[in-house]
């Protein structure tokens, strides 16, 4: 990764200007250590003050693999099966008159092939094929999901995610919902002119989409998958992260998907990927187990995916199938805005 960092770190002023994302965190790690760490910009063209690493952003989508980790905590305790339908957790059916619900497992949530929309926004929740036959990128999946973890833990997702992963690994900046501290250090979406937006202050936790955190909070739990222990929780087995980083559903030839991650599949090697795209908040999260690197990059800014698309190639030393024509047919098909 040294080799074409000091390159990397003259360009990313220049792709931030050229593709106006004002601000942005970048954490890069290499074998269990954070070896480089920049905040660039501002949190809001408007008021002009300068990020800094106790920064928050929105992590959007990256906001799934956190969730992953935590609920195959609960399957490695006994309380959620992998395999079983997830209508059997629930009092009453999450989804009316269609039988191919209790064909949705966790498995199938976490390797997007519910059958789910992505969101429903203005159409009723619909099973759209037979689960399991395909991949459909679904955020619906992961509310199903969610809705089944706060009924057998009796707890809102918050708290769930800060008493099961974000509290025990010291991911202290980070949380599914609004906290107070956030006033004054949370970075403004912006959008494709880099004018600044308004903070959404998020009171309703959603297990696909509305964690707050860090580039370091996320790059620490990226790690913790990079070197998987037999400590205790919230810690998973190694035998649990390699099928979390198995591919459990593929989507063409360079691109797989585990229970959480994207699956990347070059010459050089398998790595694990998630973007996150929340309008004015564009990331991207990756790492290689094979070499013992990967990097954390959050933006403020709506085209932030195309400044990590010149970045990341770099950054991990070659290429990266998300991108390119894999996110141009994402895009087309309404899962990335």
């Amino acid at each position: 990764m040294d080799a074409g960092l000091t390159e990397v770190k003259d360009l990313i002023p220049i792709w931030m200007e050229e593709h106006k994302v004002p601000g942005v965190s970048i954490s890069l790690f290499e074998d269990g250590e954070i070896v480089w760490s920049r905040d660039i910009g501002v949190r809001s063209s408007k008021c002009g003050v300068p990020v800094t690493p106790d920064t928050v952003f929105e992590a959007a989508s990256i906001s799934k693999p956190v969730f992953a980790y935590a609920v195959l905590g609960l399957h490695e305790r006994g309380i959620i099966d992998l395999d079983a339908p997830l209508d059997d957790y629930l009092p009453e059916p999450y989804l009316d008159d269609d039988p191919r619900l209790h064909l949705i497992t966790m498995r199938r949530v976490l390797c997007h092939s519910t059958g789910f929309q992505n969101w429903r926004k203005e159409e009723p929740l619909k099973i759209h094929f037979e689960p399991g036959e395909r991949f459909s990128y679904s955020g619906e999946g992961y509310m199903y999901l969610q809705r089944v973890v706060e009924e057998v833990t009796g707890l809102p997702l918050e708290g769930f995610m800060e008493g099961a992963l974000l509290g025990p690994l010291g991911m202290v900046d980070s949380s599914y919902v609004w906290l107070d501290g956030y006033e004054g250090r949370m970075a403004y979406p912006h959008d494709e002119e880099g004018k600044a937006g308004g903070l959404r202050r998020r009171s309703e936790a959603k297990s696909a989409s509305s964690l707050y955190s860090t580039s370091l909070d996320i790059a620490r739990f990226m790690i913790e998958i990079m070197e998987p222990s037999d400590r205790d929780s919230p810690h998973l087995s190694p035998e649990t992260v390699d099928e979390m980083l198995k591919p459990q559903m593929r989507v063409n030839d360079s691109i797989s998907w585990g229970l959480g991650w994207g699956l990347q599949h070059a010459n050089d090697g398998d790595s694990f990927w998630q973007w996150g795209d929340n309008g004015g908040y564009k990331n991207f999260a990756t790492a290689s187990r094979e070499r013992g690197e990967g990097v954390v990059v959050l933006t403020n800014g709506a085209n932030g995916l195309k400044l990590c698309e010149e970045l990341l190639p770099m950054a991990m030393r070659g290429p990266q199938p998300a991108f390119g024509e894999f996110l141009n047919v994402m895009r087309e098909k309404g899962y990335i805005i």
